[in-house]
Protein backbone atom coordinates (compact mmCIF):
# COMPACT_ATOMS: atom_id res chain seq x y z
CA UNK A 1 0.00 0.00 0.00
CA UNK A 2 2.83 2.38 0.93
CA UNK A 3 4.65 1.76 -2.36
CA UNK A 4 1.45 2.37 -4.33
CA UNK A 5 0.79 5.62 -2.47
CA UNK A 6 4.34 6.82 -3.14
CA UNK A 7 3.97 5.94 -6.84
CA UNK A 8 0.74 7.95 -7.15
CA UNK A 9 2.26 10.87 -5.23
CA UNK A 10 5.32 10.89 -7.53
CA UNK A 11 3.10 10.92 -10.63
CA UNK A 12 1.10 13.87 -9.28
CA UNK A 13 4.27 15.82 -8.59
CA UNK A 14 5.51 15.27 -12.16
CA UNK A 15 2.16 16.32 -13.68
CA UNK A 16 1.97 19.45 -11.52
CA UNK A 17 5.53 20.30 -12.48
CA UNK A 18 4.72 19.99 -16.20
CA UNK A 19 1.63 22.15 -15.88
CA UNK A 20 3.66 24.74 -14.06
CA UNK A 21 6.11 25.16 -16.95
CA UNK A 22 3.46 25.49 -19.70
CA UNK A 23 3.36 29.06 -21.09
CA UNK A 24 0.28 31.18 -20.50
CA UNK A 25 -1.97 31.03 -23.55
CA UNK A 26 -0.87 27.52 -24.58
CA UNK A 27 -4.48 26.36 -24.41
CA UNK A 28 -6.51 26.35 -27.62
CA UNK A 29 -10.21 26.53 -28.35
CA UNK A 30 -10.94 24.36 -31.39
CA UNK A 31 -14.44 24.67 -32.81
CA UNK A 32 -15.44 22.05 -35.38
CA UNK A 33 -18.03 23.69 -37.60
CA UNK A 34 -20.60 22.11 -39.94
CA UNK A 35 -19.65 21.36 -43.54
CA UNK A 36 -19.42 24.35 -45.88
CA UNK A 37 -21.57 23.45 -48.89
CA UNK A 38 -20.32 24.40 -52.36
CA UNK A 39 -23.55 26.18 -53.19
CA UNK A 40 -22.33 29.78 -53.12
CA UNK A 41 -24.24 30.65 -49.93
CA UNK A 42 -22.58 32.85 -47.30
CA UNK A 43 -22.00 31.34 -43.85
CA UNK A 44 -21.28 33.63 -40.88
CA UNK A 45 -18.91 33.09 -37.98
CA UNK A 46 -17.06 34.86 -35.21
CA UNK A 47 -13.66 34.43 -33.59
CA UNK A 48 -13.71 35.57 -29.95
CA UNK A 49 -10.95 37.13 -27.89
CA UNK A 50 -9.47 35.43 -24.84
CA UNK A 51 -6.27 36.43 -23.04
CA UNK A 52 -5.24 32.86 -22.36
CA UNK A 53 -6.53 30.97 -25.36
CA UNK A 54 -6.19 30.93 -29.13
CA UNK A 55 -9.40 30.19 -31.00
CA UNK A 56 -9.66 28.13 -34.20
CA UNK A 57 -12.72 27.40 -36.34
CA UNK A 58 -12.37 24.32 -38.57
CA UNK A 59 -14.87 24.09 -41.44
CA UNK A 60 -14.81 20.91 -43.59
CA UNK A 61 -15.40 21.12 -47.34
CA UNK A 62 -15.99 18.04 -49.50
CA UNK A 63 -15.22 17.80 -53.23
CA UNK A 64 -17.00 14.97 -55.06
CA UNK A 65 -14.48 14.82 -57.92
CA UNK A 66 -11.36 16.53 -59.19
CA UNK A 67 -12.20 20.15 -59.92
CA UNK A 68 -11.79 23.81 -59.05
CA UNK A 69 -12.75 24.83 -55.52
CA UNK A 70 -13.39 28.54 -54.98
CA UNK A 71 -13.70 29.93 -51.46
CA UNK A 72 -14.66 33.57 -50.89
CA UNK A 73 -13.53 34.84 -47.48
CA UNK A 74 -14.69 38.12 -45.99
CA UNK A 75 -13.15 39.31 -42.72
CA UNK A 76 -14.39 41.96 -40.26
CA UNK A 77 -11.41 41.56 -37.92
CA UNK A 78 -7.73 40.76 -37.78
CA UNK A 79 -7.92 37.06 -38.66
CA UNK A 80 -6.02 34.28 -40.39
CA UNK A 81 -7.55 32.08 -43.13
CA UNK A 82 -5.90 28.76 -44.04
CA UNK A 83 -6.99 26.01 -46.47
CA UNK A 84 -5.78 22.57 -45.36
CA UNK A 85 -5.79 19.14 -46.98
CA UNK A 86 -7.18 16.03 -45.28
CA UNK A 87 -3.90 15.60 -43.35
CA UNK A 88 -4.09 19.23 -42.14
CA UNK A 89 -1.20 20.34 -44.35
CA UNK A 90 -1.53 23.95 -45.46
CA UNK A 91 -2.38 24.59 -49.12
CA UNK A 92 -3.07 28.31 -48.80
CA UNK A 93 -2.86 30.95 -46.11
CA UNK A 94 -3.57 34.66 -45.78
CA UNK A 95 -4.07 37.23 -43.04
CA UNK A 96 -6.48 40.15 -42.82
CA UNK A 97 -4.46 42.33 -40.49
CA UNK A 98 -6.05 45.62 -41.59
CA UNK A 99 -9.67 44.44 -41.50
CA UNK A 100 -12.29 45.80 -39.10
CA UNK A 101 -16.07 45.87 -38.77
CA UNK A 102 -16.14 49.11 -40.76
CA UNK A 103 -13.42 48.12 -43.23
CA UNK A 104 -13.87 44.46 -44.26
CA UNK A 105 -11.26 42.64 -46.34
CA UNK A 106 -12.00 40.12 -49.08
CA UNK A 107 -9.77 37.19 -50.01
CA UNK A 108 -10.36 34.48 -52.64
CA UNK A 109 -8.96 30.94 -52.83
CA UNK A 110 -9.46 29.37 -56.29
CA UNK A 111 -7.44 26.23 -56.99
CA UNK A 112 -7.82 22.85 -58.72
CA UNK A 113 -7.98 20.04 -56.16
CA UNK A 114 -8.41 16.28 -56.18
CA UNK A 115 -11.50 14.57 -54.85
CA UNK A 116 -11.46 14.54 -51.06
CA UNK A 117 -11.93 16.40 -47.79
CA UNK A 118 -10.44 19.83 -47.13
CA UNK A 119 -10.65 22.25 -44.23
CA UNK A 120 -10.97 26.01 -43.99
CA UNK A 121 -9.34 27.12 -40.74
CA UNK A 122 -10.07 30.57 -39.33
CA UNK A 123 -8.05 31.82 -36.37
CA UNK A 124 -7.34 35.06 -34.57
CA UNK A 125 -4.35 37.08 -35.67
CA UNK A 126 -1.61 37.10 -33.05
CA UNK A 127 2.10 37.77 -32.98
CA UNK A 128 4.78 38.50 -30.43
CA UNK A 129 4.56 42.23 -31.15
CA UNK A 130 0.74 42.38 -31.17
CA UNK A 131 -2.06 41.30 -28.85
CA UNK A 132 -4.70 38.78 -29.79
CA UNK A 133 -7.56 39.94 -31.98
CA UNK A 134 -11.09 38.87 -32.77
CA UNK A 135 -13.73 39.56 -35.37
CA UNK A 136 -16.54 38.29 -37.50
CA UNK A 137 -16.24 36.65 -40.89
CA UNK A 138 -18.30 35.34 -43.81
CA UNK A 139 -17.31 32.49 -46.14
CA UNK A 140 -18.88 30.79 -49.14
CA UNK A 141 -17.72 28.07 -51.55
CA UNK A 142 -18.40 26.93 -55.11
CA UNK A 143 -17.06 24.01 -57.16
CA UNK A 144 -16.52 23.30 -60.87
CA UNK A 145 -15.79 19.73 -61.91
CA UNK A 146 -12.78 19.18 -64.19
CA UNK A 147 -14.54 16.30 -66.02
CA UNK A 148 -11.13 14.66 -65.92
CA UNK A 149 -10.25 11.25 -67.39
CA UNK A 150 -6.85 11.30 -65.69
CA UNK A 151 -6.31 8.42 -63.26
CA UNK A 152 -4.50 9.28 -60.03
CA UNK A 153 -1.97 8.53 -58.72
CA UNK A 154 0.24 9.12 -61.77
CA UNK A 155 2.87 11.30 -60.09
CA UNK A 156 5.93 9.19 -61.10
CA UNK A 157 6.82 7.11 -64.15
CA UNK A 158 6.25 3.98 -62.02
CA UNK A 159 2.60 5.09 -61.79
CA UNK A 160 2.30 6.33 -65.37
CA UNK A 161 -1.22 6.07 -66.80
CA UNK A 162 -1.30 3.97 -69.98
CA UNK A 163 -3.07 5.71 -72.85
CA UNK A 164 -3.80 4.62 -76.40
CA UNK A 165 -2.78 6.41 -79.59
CA UNK A 166 -5.10 9.23 -80.54
CA UNK A 167 -6.40 9.68 -77.00
CA UNK A 168 -7.40 13.03 -75.56
CA UNK A 169 -6.55 13.49 -71.89
CA UNK A 170 -8.36 16.02 -69.72
CA UNK A 171 -5.98 16.34 -66.78
CA UNK A 172 -5.30 18.57 -63.81
CA UNK A 173 -2.24 19.69 -61.88
CA UNK A 174 -3.68 20.34 -58.43
CA UNK A 175 -2.61 22.30 -55.36
CA UNK A 176 -2.00 19.11 -53.38
CA UNK A 177 1.71 19.00 -52.55
CA UNK A 178 2.36 15.57 -54.06
CA UNK A 179 0.74 16.46 -57.39
CA UNK A 180 3.77 18.12 -59.00
CA UNK A 181 3.85 15.84 -62.07
CA UNK A 182 1.47 13.80 -64.23
CA UNK A 183 2.95 10.85 -66.17
CA UNK A 184 1.43 9.04 -69.18
CA UNK A 185 2.76 5.97 -71.02
CA UNK A 186 2.27 5.28 -74.74
CA UNK A 187 3.41 2.49 -77.05
CA UNK A 188 4.58 3.25 -80.60
CA UNK A 189 4.13 0.24 -82.89
CA UNK A 190 6.39 1.40 -85.73
CA UNK A 191 8.77 4.29 -86.48
CA UNK A 192 6.73 7.38 -87.31
CA UNK A 193 6.35 11.07 -86.74
CA UNK A 194 4.13 11.97 -83.80
CA UNK A 195 2.37 15.21 -83.03
CA UNK A 196 1.61 16.20 -79.44
CA UNK A 197 -0.82 19.02 -78.59
CA UNK A 198 -1.01 20.60 -75.15
CA UNK A 199 -3.59 23.22 -74.17
CA UNK A 200 -3.92 25.24 -70.97
CA UNK A 201 -7.02 27.31 -70.25
CA UNK A 202 -6.59 28.82 -66.82
CA UNK A 203 -5.61 32.37 -65.96
CA UNK A 204 -4.14 31.35 -62.58
CA UNK A 205 -1.20 29.54 -64.16
CA UNK A 206 1.72 31.17 -66.00
CA UNK A 207 2.70 28.02 -67.88
CA UNK A 208 3.11 24.24 -67.55
CA UNK A 209 6.01 22.12 -68.83
CA UNK A 210 5.83 19.31 -71.41
CA UNK A 211 8.58 16.64 -71.40
CA UNK A 212 8.90 13.44 -73.48
CA UNK A 213 11.06 10.47 -72.34
CA UNK A 214 12.03 7.23 -74.07
CA UNK A 215 11.79 3.84 -72.33
CA UNK A 216 15.20 4.42 -70.64
CA UNK A 217 13.95 7.78 -69.31
CA UNK A 218 16.21 9.77 -71.62
CA UNK A 219 14.77 13.24 -72.11
CA UNK A 220 13.93 13.56 -75.82
CA UNK A 221 13.21 17.27 -75.30
CA UNK A 222 16.91 17.73 -74.41
CA UNK A 223 16.29 18.96 -70.88
CA UNK A 224 14.89 22.26 -72.08
CA UNK A 225 11.87 23.97 -70.56
CA UNK A 226 9.08 23.49 -73.06
CA UNK A 227 6.43 25.81 -71.67
CA UNK A 228 2.78 25.96 -72.64
CA UNK A 229 1.35 29.28 -71.52
CA UNK A 230 -2.14 30.02 -70.27
CA UNK A 231 -4.87 30.28 -72.93
CA UNK A 232 -2.83 28.69 -75.71
CA UNK A 233 -2.30 25.40 -77.56
CA UNK A 234 1.19 24.23 -78.50
CA UNK A 235 2.20 21.53 -80.93
CA UNK A 236 5.32 19.36 -80.46
CA UNK A 237 6.46 17.00 -83.22
CA UNK A 238 8.98 14.15 -82.89
CA UNK A 239 10.06 11.25 -85.12
CA UNK A 240 9.94 8.23 -82.81
CA UNK A 241 11.14 4.63 -83.11
CA UNK A 242 9.09 1.63 -82.06
CA UNK A 243 8.86 1.31 -78.29
CA UNK A 244 7.46 2.71 -75.03
CA UNK A 245 7.52 6.44 -74.28
CA UNK A 246 6.57 8.57 -71.27
CA UNK A 247 4.93 11.98 -71.31
CA UNK A 248 5.30 14.23 -68.28
CA UNK A 249 3.25 17.32 -67.53
CA UNK A 250 4.88 19.46 -64.81
CA UNK A 251 3.59 22.31 -62.69
CA UNK A 252 5.50 25.59 -62.95
CA UNK A 253 3.56 27.69 -60.46
CA UNK A 254 -0.17 27.32 -59.82
CA UNK A 255 -2.70 24.55 -60.29
CA UNK A 256 -4.54 24.30 -63.60
CA UNK A 257 -6.54 22.16 -66.01
CA UNK A 258 -4.88 21.05 -69.25
CA UNK A 259 -5.70 19.01 -72.38
CA UNK A 260 -3.20 16.57 -73.91
CA UNK A 261 -3.71 15.00 -77.35
CA UNK A 262 -1.27 12.99 -79.44
CA UNK A 263 -1.47 11.09 -82.72
CA UNK A 264 0.55 10.37 -85.88
CA UNK A 265 -0.31 12.80 -88.73
CA UNK A 266 -2.71 11.55 -91.38
CA UNK A 267 -1.00 10.45 -94.57
CA UNK A 268 -3.44 12.46 -96.67
CA UNK A 269 -2.25 15.74 -95.20
CA UNK A 270 1.20 17.17 -94.59
CA UNK A 271 -0.08 19.06 -91.61
CA UNK A 272 -2.38 17.82 -88.90
CA UNK A 273 -4.31 19.73 -86.32
CA UNK A 274 -5.99 18.76 -83.12
CA UNK A 275 -9.69 18.10 -83.09
CA UNK A 276 -12.11 20.96 -82.60
CA UNK A 277 -12.73 19.75 -79.04
CA UNK A 278 -9.08 20.50 -78.24
CA UNK A 279 -8.70 24.02 -79.62
CA UNK A 280 -12.29 25.16 -79.80
CA UNK A 281 -12.39 28.91 -79.40
CA UNK A 282 -15.39 30.55 -77.87
CA UNK A 283 -17.29 33.26 -79.74
CA UNK A 284 -17.98 34.98 -76.43
CA UNK A 285 -17.19 38.68 -76.68
CA UNK A 286 -14.39 39.58 -74.31
CA UNK A 287 -14.75 42.53 -71.92
CA UNK A 288 -13.28 45.92 -72.79
CA UNK A 289 -9.84 47.03 -71.70
CA UNK A 290 -9.68 48.48 -68.18
CA UNK A 291 -9.12 52.24 -68.15
CA UNK A 292 -8.79 55.01 -65.58
CA UNK A 293 -6.35 53.01 -63.46
CA UNK A 294 -5.17 55.07 -60.49
CA UNK A 295 -2.47 54.28 -57.95
CA UNK A 296 -2.32 55.62 -54.40
CA UNK A 297 0.42 54.76 -51.91
CA UNK A 298 -0.73 53.40 -48.57
CA UNK A 299 1.36 52.56 -45.53
CA UNK A 300 4.95 51.40 -45.62
CA UNK A 301 4.08 48.19 -47.48
CA UNK A 302 0.71 48.93 -49.07
CA UNK A 303 -0.73 50.47 -52.23
CA UNK A 304 -4.33 51.06 -53.28
CA UNK A 305 -5.31 50.54 -56.94
CA UNK A 306 -8.60 51.76 -58.43
CA UNK A 307 -10.07 51.82 -61.94
CA UNK A 308 -13.22 52.57 -63.95
CA UNK A 309 -16.00 49.99 -64.14
CA UNK A 310 -16.04 47.79 -67.26
CA UNK A 311 -19.50 47.10 -68.66
CA UNK A 312 -20.81 43.53 -68.11
CA UNK A 313 -17.56 42.43 -66.45
CA UNK A 314 -17.92 39.73 -63.77
CA UNK A 315 -14.74 40.80 -62.02
CA UNK A 316 -11.15 41.89 -62.38
CA UNK A 317 -7.66 40.42 -62.12
CA UNK A 318 -4.74 42.47 -60.80
CA UNK A 319 -1.16 41.47 -61.52
CA UNK A 320 1.96 42.98 -59.97
CA UNK A 321 5.67 42.25 -60.03
CA UNK A 322 9.01 43.83 -59.20
CA UNK A 323 10.07 42.83 -62.73
CA UNK A 324 9.06 44.99 -65.73
CA UNK A 325 8.33 41.85 -67.79
CA UNK A 326 6.17 40.54 -64.91
CA UNK A 327 8.33 37.53 -64.16
CA UNK A 328 7.30 35.83 -60.90
CA UNK A 329 4.24 38.04 -60.88
CA UNK A 330 1.51 37.78 -58.26
CA UNK A 331 -2.17 37.81 -59.20
CA UNK A 332 -5.36 38.53 -57.35
CA UNK A 333 -9.06 38.53 -58.27
CA UNK A 334 -11.72 40.96 -57.08
CA UNK A 335 -15.26 41.92 -58.05
CA UNK A 336 -14.75 45.50 -56.88
CA UNK A 337 -13.21 48.50 -58.66
CA UNK A 338 -10.45 48.84 -56.12
CA UNK A 339 -7.95 46.65 -54.33
CA UNK A 340 -5.25 47.14 -51.70
CA UNK A 341 -1.92 45.38 -52.26
CA UNK A 342 -0.02 44.46 -49.12
CA UNK A 343 3.38 43.17 -48.06
CA UNK A 344 5.17 45.14 -50.80
CA UNK A 345 8.81 44.71 -49.84
CA UNK A 346 10.54 45.87 -53.03
CA UNK A 347 11.37 49.50 -53.89
CA UNK A 348 9.69 49.32 -57.31
CA UNK A 349 6.61 47.49 -58.63
CA UNK A 350 4.80 47.25 -61.97
CA UNK A 351 1.02 46.83 -61.83
CA UNK A 352 -1.77 46.25 -64.37
CA UNK A 353 -5.43 45.20 -64.38
CA UNK A 354 -7.81 43.35 -66.72
CA UNK A 355 -11.52 42.52 -66.64
CA UNK A 356 -13.14 39.14 -67.21
CA UNK A 357 -16.49 37.51 -67.96
CA UNK A 358 -17.57 33.97 -67.06
CA UNK A 359 -19.45 31.63 -69.41
CA UNK A 360 -19.97 27.90 -68.84
CA UNK A 361 -17.52 28.01 -65.95
CA UNK A 362 -14.69 29.51 -68.01
CA UNK A 363 -13.18 32.99 -67.65
CA UNK A 364 -12.82 35.22 -70.71
CA UNK A 365 -10.33 38.05 -70.21
CA UNK A 366 -10.06 41.46 -71.79
CA UNK A 367 -6.78 43.23 -72.57
CA UNK A 368 -4.48 44.37 -69.80
CA UNK A 369 -4.62 48.02 -68.79
CA UNK A 370 -1.63 50.28 -69.14
CA UNK A 371 1.17 49.37 -66.73
CA UNK A 372 1.53 51.55 -63.64
CA UNK A 373 4.84 52.00 -61.85
CA UNK A 374 4.98 52.14 -58.06
CA UNK A 375 8.14 53.56 -56.49
CA UNK A 376 8.28 53.30 -52.72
Amino acid sequence: MTKRFLSILTTLVIVVGLVGILPVGAEDIVNNKPELKTNGVWVNGYIGYDDNKSEYDYIPIYTSSTGKLTIDMQSFGKLYFDVLDSDYNSIYGTSTYYASSGNPENEVFAEWLEKGTYYLRISEYNASWDPYYSGGYRVKASFTSANSNEIEPNDTYFQAQSVSNGSTINGTITSVKKDEYDYYKIYIGKPTKYDFYVSVYDSNVYYIIFTLFDNNLNDITNYTTVGVFSDETKKFSYTLDKGIYYIRISKHDNSCKYILKFNPPKSSSKKSAPSNSLIKQSSTKKPARVSGVFLKKGGKRKAKISWKKVSKAKGYQVKWSANKKFKKAKKKFTNKKTITLKKLNKKKYFIKVRAYKIKNGRKYFGKWSKTLKLIR
